[in-house]
């Protein structure tokens, strides 16, 4: 029998995890990619999305 392996496990391997929460709570993970959206007024509102370590951790 086949055994797939998929991102997830990767993902949640209890050493990434505990490394990337020590980068994420020193503040040296990846920069949060920064977008200005429109608002009806025509003024811009800056929205921040966080990456991916920041969001699983």
């Amino acid at each position: 029998m086949k055994k797939w392996y998929s991102l997830i496990d990767k993902v949640y391997d209890k050493r990434n995890l505990y490394k990337y929460f020590a980068e994420v709570k020193s503040n040296k993970g990846a920069p949060v990619m920064r977008v200005h959206i429109d608002k009806d007024d025509g003024t811009k509102r800056p929205l921040g999305i966080p990456n991916v370590r920041g969001r699983v951790v």
